[in-house]
């Protein structure tokens, strides 16, 4: 077999012969390599779908961890409003009503929340 490789830009011709057998080598090798990254592909692949299948199944207790903290983080939020309205009553601070205070902020936009009533 006589391989040409020619360039454009250097004007160059690089010129040899693989005998039958070495072309068969050279042709097997490039034939497995390309199977390999086939296979490595394929299989990458799935571990990453099974790897996010995993993550999504996993969600809830998570999301019940986070939900576990963010009601001791509310207790804890009003422990310290209780002592720090019994603070200001004694150093004679006016303290609002918690009614009067203003709502926590949402999440949603105001043209995306729930219609008030």
């Amino acid at each position: 077999m006589h391989i040409i490789l020619m360039s454009e830009r250097r004007g160059r011709t690089l010129s040899f012969r693989l005998d039958r057998r070495l072309g068969l080598t050279v042709a097997g090798v490039l034939l497995a390599a390309l199977a390999w990254s086939g296979y490595l592909g394929f299989h990458i692949g799935r571990q990453d779908s099974t790897a996010s299948c995993l993550l999504a199944g996993n969600q809830s207790p998570n999301i019940d961890q986070l939900a576990l903290r963010v009601g001791e983080l509310q207790a804890r939020l009003s422990r310290i409003t209780d002592v720090g309205e019994r603070v200001a009553k004694k150093v004679g601070i006016p303290v609002p009503d918690r009614k009067q205070r203003s709502r926590p902020a949402r999440a949603a936009p105001k043209s995306l929340s729930a219609p008030s009533r």
